[in-house]
């Protein structure tokens, strides 16, 4: 009687396909720049966990899908002054009505706790918005 050997090629096929699954993963991972175990909910922390950091003012780290802006540079370079009266408590809409009425640039910065892209341009006079569920919370005027 012959004894004949049977090859595996099944075992080898959910090898190779692990294998190709693990190797996807990693590489959405590295794409999307997910950063798993760390928890990032500031600036701060997206920049220690390796966010990418935009070449924008004031500076933002982009992780996860998100973007966290760095709020300790603002707070030195641009100061709430009388220039902003009667903005905070509107809505979005009209809070940048209300700047284009009065012939002011205005722009949205932050909504909902998260940090729009904005050029690094400096433009004396013009209104940083910060808006939360669609009211206006704070304003910064660049000096």
């Amino acid at each position: 009687m012959t004894k004949t050997t049977t090859h595996r090629p099944i075992k080898r096929g959910v090898i190779i396909a692990i294998f190709i699954v693990i190797l996807l993963g990693i590489t959405a991972m590295v794409l999307v720049n997910i950063t798993p175990g760390k928890k990032v909910e500031t600036y701060e922390q997206c920049k220690d966990a390796g966010g990418t950091i935009a070449e924008s003012y004031p500076e933002q780290c982009i992780i996860n899908g998100k973007t966290y802006i760095n709020n300790s540079i603002t707070s030195g370079n641009k100061t709430d002054t009388g220039e902003a009266t009667g903005y905070v408590g509107l809505s979005e809409q009209d809070a940048l009505q209300k700047a284009a009425n009065e012939k002011k640039a205005a722009r949205v910065v932050m909504r909902n706790g998260e940090g729009l892209p904005v050029t690094m341009d400096f433009s004396p006079g013009r209104l940083n918005l910060t808006v939360n569920n669609g009211v206006v919370e704070k304003v910064e005027v660049e000096k």
